[in-house]
């Protein structure tokens, strides 16, 4: 009896655990998914020459924002749809690149989203690091 009851709170404990990790990651993937966008628009804009996915992975990961591939680049699609981001093949050393610059219209929108997300960070800020 005492090993039945030890194996069931075993593993309400194991699946509680396994719970909160998933709300964990399922929180950051959102937190993640609006935020990228616009870290991805301020360095093509900062970067003032045309830059490439593989450098903004690059950077991305430099500044310790892990991104894949398989997350920048419909990203990238994303804002060049909606015209913030102009693309252009270029061929360097016989290899094809597709390289990205804002656009006028992604300069504006950037300097407007810079501005809500001063104001909703440092408001939420204030809510999150309350202690009492």
């Amino acid at each position: 009896m005492y090993n039945t009851q030890y194996s069931n709170l075993v593993f309400f404990i194991s699946k509680s655990k396994n719970s909160s990790e998933q709300i964990i990651n399922n929180w950051i993937k959102q937190l993640r998914k609006g935020i990228l966008e616009l870290a991805i628009l301020s360095y093509v804009k900062n970067k003032e020459s045309k830059t490439y996915g593989y450098e903004l992975i690059k950077n991305m990961k430099n500044n310790n924002i892990n991104i894949d591939s398989n997350t920048m680049y419909p990203i990238l699609r994303r804002l060049e749809k909606s015209k913030l981001i102009e693309s252009l093949w270029k061929t360097q050393n016989n290899q094809p690149r597709k390289l990205f610059k804002i656009t006028e219209e992604g300069k504006f929108i950037l300097s407007e989203l810079r501005k809500e997300w001063n104001i909703f960070y440092r408001n939420t800020n204030k809510i999150i690091n309350k202690e009492n």
